[in-house]
Parts: C-alpha cells; structure tokens; sequence
C-alpha cells in the first residue's frame, strides 16, 4: 500500500470528492469545498490514485507546534474509501501522519475498525439518527413525552413556519442566541451554506409567531442518505413556545415515509423524537 503526502494546493480535487462522494462511509465534512470553507491549514495523506484519503486538518499550538485537529463544525474526520476499511490500511494510514504533528485528533463513525496500539487512545462518543422511512403517525408514537408537551404548547401560540430565508439571517440568528458563536464559525457557516445552496444541497427553515418575530431557524443539508440538522438555534422566546420542537415536527410531517435518515450532527440538545443512538469514536494519539 503506498501513500503519499500531499499539500492542500496540489490536490486533485475531482479526485478528491469523487473518492468522498463514493466512500462506503462518505459524508459532507470529508469534500474539499466543504475543508476549504472551514480553513486552508491541511493537507492530506492519499492512497495510490485516490482510493482512500485521509485529511489532516492542523493549527498550531501556544509552541508553535503543528496538531492534527478536528474544527467545531467537522463533526467527523476519518478515513474515506471505497476499499474495505481493514485494520491494516487505517494502522497504514495512522502510522503514515507525519511526526511533525506532537498531537493528533481525529474522529470516525462506527464503521471504521482501528488497532488498538500504544500511542493511541480512543473515546466514544454519540450522534443520534432517527429512521424517516415510516408514517409521520408511526414517527410521533415514538415522540417522548416532553416533545408532545412542547408541540401542545406550540399550538397555542399559533406558530408559522417560514422557508424564505437567507444565509446571513440564519447566522446572525446564531450570532444574537447561541452562546456557541465565534467569528470564525460566522463566516465559515455562510461559505458552507451558500456553497451547499448552489449544489441543491440544503435548505434554511424558520418559525415566527403570530407578529412575525423569528423564534427558531435551522440549515438542513443532504448528504449520503442523510438529512443533517447543521445549525438549530432558538431564542429564549421561542424555547418558552416550543418553536424548535414545532420546527422539527415539520420536518418529520414533510419528510416521513422516505428513504432518508434524519442526523442530529451530534447535538443532543433537540433530542425526544424517537431517535436512536450511535457510536463515534475520537482517537488521540499523543508525543
């Protein structure tokens, strides 16, 4: 197995995302545009002509030392193939991340087998995924009992969904309600939304009340079989009025019977509908 070290500049990015497009584990943090979108520090190990690829995302510590790390809006960042993903090639692959990183971090789903070695240490995490391919009623039976409280409450209060919005709404939204802000996710977040709206990727859904106050927003992306919620963000307003639980229930209503996996990206604060659980692992390996 021979792999090569390639800077971000001589990627060949057809190659590139044609190898995450087809990946048995392919997803929308692996696709150049979408890196590119995040930062320009990375480059990448690959795989003969792009059989498998591995990006490795860096910045440098409080010593000038470059580590290999995982930005807040990569929620995975692995190995993509369309090989079987064997013990062999991810131990190639992580014995092949160049020493001059004193730290690395990555983090891939629970199809990727990785060897257990020194040097290595792993952690499980969760994402939550809710099967869409039922009826919206065989969906709701599934609503914990909280959710069923919150979508009472909304319905006194009349709420309103709204689809015609634009990126720099969703983000300033973000920007005045969610404590997670930074400037750097600000832009980052519209050069990804804009470059999924032009790919037919994504779409941005909202809820208002009765005077037409945005409560709630979400950017839904479609990637591999799965519709992503990518940035859920509710004012204190809308928390008191159920307006995120009324926005999810929407999508369920619009989306059920399809053959479609509905990913809550990790986020475990807008959870009660039914989902279940899965394994991420992060592997850290330390100098």
């Amino acid at each position: 197995m021979v792999l090569q070290r390639v800077s971000r500049e001589d990627i060949d990015k057809s190659k590139w995302d044609s190898c995450v497009h087809f990946a048995t584990n392919g997803n929308i943090f692996g696709y150049k545009w979408y890196i590119d979108a995040i930062t320009k520090d990375w480059e990448a190990l690959i795989e003969g002509d792009y059989e498998s690829i591995l990006p490795l995302v860096w910045k440098k510590n409080w010593w000038g030392k470059k580590e290999v790390v995982l930005p807040s809006l990569m929620r995975e960042v692995g190995i993509y193939s369309a090989n079987v993903l064997s013990l062999k090639r991810v131990g190639a692959f992580l014995d092949a991340i160049p020493e001059q990183y004193k730290k690395v971090l990555l983090e891939v789903d629970q199809f990727t087998l990785y060897p257990q070695t020194e040097g290595w240490d792993s952690d499980k995490k969760q994402n939550y995924l809710v099967s869409m391919n039922k009826s919206y009623e065989q969906l709701a039976d599934k609503f914990s009992q909280s959710v069923q409280e919150n979508l009472d409450i909304a319905r006194t209060h009349s709420l309103q969904s709204i689809n015609s919005l634009k990126p720099e709404t969703i983000v300033d939204f973000y920007k005045q309600h969610d404590p997670s802000y930074t400037k750097e996710n600000y832009y980052a977040y519209l050069r990804i939304m804009y470059n999924l709206l032009h790919r037919g990727w994504g779409f941005m859904s909202g809820v208002v009340d009765g005077k037409g106050t945005l409560l709630a927003v979400n950017f839904l992306l479609f990637s591999h079989g799965k519709m992503v919620s990518f940035l859920p963000v509710v004012s204190e307003k809308g928390k008191e009025m159920g307006a995120m639980t009324f926005l999810f229930n929407l999508l369920f209503h619009t989306n059920a019977n399809k053959q479609v996996m509905l990913d809550f990206n990790g986020n475990d604060r807008f959870l009660g509908f039914g989902e279940t659980t899965v394994p991420v692992y992060r592997l850290t390996r330390k100098r």
